[in-house]
């Protein structure tokens, strides 16, 4: 979501999100941090390239493309998220985000190879 409420309201208690400096952010951190430092004009999914569930938990790794300002500075991104989602009380959170570096749109894309 652009105003970050998506984690907030999908999120497990322990959730956190791992920003490609390293730096984890809590759910309440990334809402914070969505509404302060980034401010997020556009987000889409480019392509889902993996997803294995199993009874409570799945994993996803997603190709993803951002317009956005970091501290004002403006920002044209296709990055890859890779997501642990937990099963609790039969409904599904995600528990753990992982954002990689961005490359711009122009960039080639990453490309995933499953065997």
């Amino acid at each position: 979501s652009k105003d970050g409420t998506f984690f907030e309201e999908n999120g497990t208690d322990d959730f956190q999100f791992v920003r490609p400096s390293g730096n984890p952010l809590s759910k309440s951190d990334y809402k914070a941090f969505v509404g302060g430092d980034v401010k997020i004009t556009d987000i889409e999914m480019v392509k889902v390239n993996k997803v294995d569930v199993g009874a409570d938990m799945a994993f996803a790794c997603v190709t993803q493309s951002a317009t956005f300002t970091y501290q004002g500075e403006p920002n044209d991104d296709v990055f890859v998220v890779s997501l642990v989602m937990k099963k609790v009380e039969g409904k599904w959170f995600v528990s753990w985000a992982h954002r990689s570096t961005g490359r711009k749109p122009d960039e080639d894309k990453p490309v995933f190879v499953f065997a």
